[in-house]
């Protein structure tokens, strides 16, 4: 944790609102500062007893002191929030309200004062105090000078003021003012034990700042995005589409506000610039709560659940980029919170090396935009979260419920049983429901059951002939069959959530995994399910007769699969649905609800609900220990050697930023600046079942070389692949693309050989070297990339060629006169561009194209913007990626082999594992420095 009380600049003392400001120099006070006691041992904290007043009233407190062991610890909240002075905090001077840009914030540091207790430790080991003093009516202002103090930020005084009760003492634990932040040794055995505390708290309190204009209608519109999720979930409702928020009648229908006019969609992104959602510190806070609240100045408080599900929804429906383009400039402030769930997820799974290994990478990956106000807080806070992967008994899951399931056996109590909605038996809910449909003897199930397989069946059969079209298998009687079926069957479904209404658990599970069906079948391709749903008999027929829209072939082959899985599982018979099959080797599938919970499709839901220690050694285990002492490229270099480590891999060396985004100029070249957000998309990259998107190295293990008393040197082992002979110019943002950088991109094209070495055409390897080969749909990455792209190619040069003439009304007239252009190929060709700009904007965004010569002829490559020419290209052993590096100039170090990190790069035709074939092959020492 930071240091926030601790200040550089003069005070500016505000005791309250109505008085004048008080300045001091730190120093020199005449005002006692608060004396913490020493705590007996690295197992006891501080715990802040907040007196009772009105909001007005002087803030007083005692500090006691408990062991995290004894039973005499008090019920006590946790706090959640942040200390830096924001547009949300509520600073009064002499009845005036201070802006964030007046001279008083930007010169000053503003304190309020929270008065402390006296306080002595009993033979318990608690620390006691009274305040006596500080009550006194008699004397007060006399007594009240000798009074130690705490000072605390607007943002606290404000958070204080709104938790405390008029009549009783609050318990909380706020690591700034529980935790001596001068004692260096303290806190970082404070930071050993912190997710703990969190998980042992009551609650957490997330204090999000003062009320805005914008919070009112954010919360309203949060609370109703809420209901959708749950009423989707639960089969009452039919999930939207992305469309459906540009369309007003669907928009009225979810009795939502109309976008983008209303200012209720302005109001909810700019409800998430709160800078306490950046805030590193709640990653581990808010995965170890067990229950949070979130407070919003004097609001009635909600469950956070409310703001996790309308994000979870936001992002589900993929509404959240369009909302964010519209009314955001572009940035989603959401995707902090939006880190939070999966975080949570992989922290509560069955603990394994290999587990550990994957989780670790993805909490470095997701937790970069994340912001600390001291450095090394991007690493000490992450440091629980490592230790305890897979410690789900923190989530209750060891205390059994009262409730019996139908199947007679206790289920499990906690965040666990809700995160995986587990039943009896450690089946999921789909698997339930499934069982349900087979077996039930209820004539509304039943009939549900066979419309699900009838529609399911002429899906398939639909889906089949739209990817082999024949007029011959097709006759009218069997288009008209089909959208009978689909007309009567969407019909069938809203009739059945009438029917279904306030009837047993077993009708409203059957229901709801309808629904999903449905949202499966509709939201997973949009497109394609408004046109089976809307279509008529002769667009049916002219579809199956004749080649589809390449878009169309993609998009039902992907349906087409998930249909005939659904369509498996729900026509077996119970015995064989009910075997076993979910093991380690042949994972559980589930088609996840309202949102990208990717971590949950492959999940073995047979989990052991067991305690995994009877204590908390976790909690000392080091993994790496505090220490406020060691510089801040220190901390950074130990870590990322023990992430090699501990990971056999090289795969944190791809977080290695381009050197003109370092903030940490002392950094080896192979470490990276955890400090600064990873802008660009790491090449990188996991299948949704895990397994390595690139595999430059094979599967060989990392082996390395490194000492503490040469800290700066990382010794790998490589292969040289080629040299970076010919660049493409600085890269323009793949967002704002012109018609130059194709024109750049084909120039490169002519310094490789006639026959690449794959054998593919140089047309074919530029577009899928500027997608990385690869394109991500619903959450997965598909790789090779569709043959289709190579078309969208084009019609992105189109697009933008189209962008560049047509600057009004006027001149997309007059193309169109022209002959050449229709409105309708207006809108095919900027709806394919579309497509592969969103998959180029994740390789060569801070990227740019280079040809590499080497041992094997020219290579085309993605490489880091900084490269230069000259530059070697090396496949690392432990790397998935290769590597661009820089021989080390004379005078900065000795000896031959001696490179820089430059960065990650794609080098089509060696991402997976080719170089390992390649003749006089061989691994060679490679020094990073």
């Amino acid at each position: 944790m930071s240091s926030p009380r601790l200040s550089s600049r003069p005070l500016a003392i505000v005791p309250d609102d109505e008085a004048p400001i008080q300045y001091e120099n730190s120093s020199l006070s005449s005002t006692p500062a608060y004396a913490y006691s020493k705590l007996p041992s690295n197992s006891h904290f501080r715990l802040l007893e907040l007196s009772p007043g009105t909001f007005r009233d002087e803030l007083k407190c005692q500090l006691n002191i408990y062991s995290l062991d004894g039973a005499d610890v008090p019920p006590y909240s946790a706090v959640s929030y942040t200390w830096i002075a924001s547009p949300f905090d509520r600073l009064v001077v002499a009845g005036k309200r201070i802006a964030m840009t007046d001279s008083l914030r930007t010169q000053y540091s503003v304190r309020h004062p929270l008065w402390c207790a006296g306080n002595k430790r009993s033979k318990s080991g608690r620390s006691q105090g009274t305040f006596s003093r500080l009550t006194s009516h008699k004397d007060k202002d006399k007594d009240k000078d000798k009074a130690p103090r705490l000072l605390i930020s607007t943002s606290v005084r404000d958070m204080l003021r709104r938790f405390r009760h008029p009549t009783e003492v609050q318990v909380l634990w706020i690591d700034a003012l529980c935790v001596n932040q001068e004692d260096l040794d303290e806190r970082a055995a404070q930071i050993m034990t912190m997710q703990r505390i969190y998980h042992e708290a009551e609650r957490v309190l997330f204090w999000l700042g003062e009320e805005g204009d914008e919070s009112g209608p954010a919360l309203r519109l949060m609370r109703q995005l809420q209901k959708i999720t749950h009423d989707v979930e639960h089969g009452k409702l039919l999930p939207p589409n992305q469309g459906d928020l540009w369309n007003p009648q669907a928009i009225a229908l979810l009795k939502l506000p109309p976008f983008p006019n209303s200012p209720d969609w302005k109001a909810l992104m700019k409800f998430f610039e709160r800078p306490v959602f950046g805030r590193m510190w709640i990653v581990q806070e808010l995965v170890a709560a067990r229950k949070i609240i979130a407070h919003c100045g004097g609001a009635v408080p909600i469950d956070c659940e409310v703001i996790f599900d309308s994000i979870r929804f936001l992002h589900g429906v993929d509404w959240i980029m369009p909302i964010c383009s519209q009314l955001a400039g572009g940035t989603d402030n959401t995707q902090y919170l939006a880190a939070i769930p999966p975080i949570k997820i992989g922290w509560m799974m069955e603990p394994t090396l290999e587990l550990r290994q994957k989780q670790l990478k993805r909490l470095l990956n997701s937790t970069r935009q994340f912001t600390a106000s001291d450095p090394r807080d991007k690493i000490y806070a992450l440091i629980g979260l490592i230790n305890d992967y897979g410690h789900r008994d923190l989530h209750g899951v060891d205390q059994p419920d009262d409730a019996i399931s139908s199947g007679g056996s206790k289920v499990k109590d906690g965040k666990v049983e809700h995160t995986f909605k587990i039943y009896a038996g450690g089946k999921s809910e789909d698997d339930v429901a499934i069982e349900i449909l087979q077996s039930s003897k209820e004539v509304e199930i039943i009939e549900l059951h066979q419309i699900l397989i009838r529609l399911l069946n002429v899906s398939v059969a639909v889906a089949s002939g739209i990817i082999h079209p024949s007029p011959a298998k097709h006759t009218d009687e069997f288009c008209a069959d089909v959208t009978q079926t689909i007309e009567a069957t969407s019909t069938n479904l809203s009739e059945f959530g009438m029917k279904f209404h306030h009837k047993s658990k077993d009708h409203e599970r059957a229901l709801g995994f309808a629904g999903r069906l449905i949202k499966m079948f509709l939201n997973q391709v949009v497109r394609l399910g408004e046109i089976l749903m809307t279509i008529t008999f002769e667009e049916l027929r002219q579809i199956m007769a004749g080649p589809s829209a390449p878009v169309i072939v993609e998009e039902t082959s992907r349906l087409h699969e998930n249909l005939e899985f659904f369509l498996e599982a729900i026509t077996k018979t119970p015995e064989s649905a009910a075997q076993p099959s979910k093991t380690p080797s042949q994972p559980a599938k589930s088609v996840g609800l309202i949102g990208a919970r990717t971590v949950l499709d492959n999940l073995d839901y047979s989990v052991r609900f067991k305690r995994q220690f009877d204590d908390w050694a976790w909690s000392a285990a080091g993994w790496t220990t505090p220490d406020y002492r060691k510089p801040v490229s220190e901390v950074y270099t130990e870590f990322t050697v023990k992430c090699v480590l501990e990971t056999s891999s090289l795969s944190v060396l791809s977080g290695v930023e381009d050197r003109s985004s370092r903030c940490i100029l002392d950094l080896p070249s192979w470490v990276p600046d955890f400090s600064v957000p990873f802008s660009r998309h790491q090449l990188l990259r996991s299948h949704q079942d895990e397994t390595p998107l690139y595999v430059a190295a094979g599967s060989t293990a990392a082996e390395v070389e490194w000492s503490p008393s040469t800290p700066g040197s990382l010794c790998v082992e490589g292969f040289s692949i080629g040299t970076l002979t010919h660049l493409s110019p600085y890269p323009r943002n793949p967002r704002n693309l012109t018609s130059q950088e194709p024109s750049s991109w084909s120039a490169l094209l002519s310094y490789l050989p006639c026959t690449y070495p794959t054998g593919e055409s140089t047309q074919e390897v530029l577009w899928r070297t500027l997608i990385g080969d690869y394109v991500t749909r619903d959450q997965n990455d598909i790789s090779p990339a569709p043959e289709e792209y190579g078309a969208y190619y084009g019609s992105l040069v189109s697009a933008l060629e189209i962008k560049e003439k047509v600057g009004s009304e006027a001149d997309m007239v007059k193309l169109l006169a022209a002959g050449e252009w229709t409105p309708e190929k207006v809108r095919k060709t900027v709806d394919e561009g579309g497509m592969f700009e969103g998959a180029l904007v994740n390789v060569m965004l801070e990227r740019r194209l280079a040809v590499m010569g080497g041992k094997k002829g020219g290579y085309l490559c993605a490489v880091p913007e900084s490269s230069t020419e000259g530059d070697g290209v090396f496949v690392l052993k432990g790397g998935g990626v290769p590597f661009v590096l820089r021989g080390k100039k004379d005078g900065e170090g000795e000896g031959e082999g001696r490179f820089e990190m430059v960065g990650e790069c794609y080098v089509h035709g060696v991402m997976r594992g080719e170089v390992i074939g390649w003749e006089g092959f061989g691994w060679e020492k490679v020094v990073l420095a």
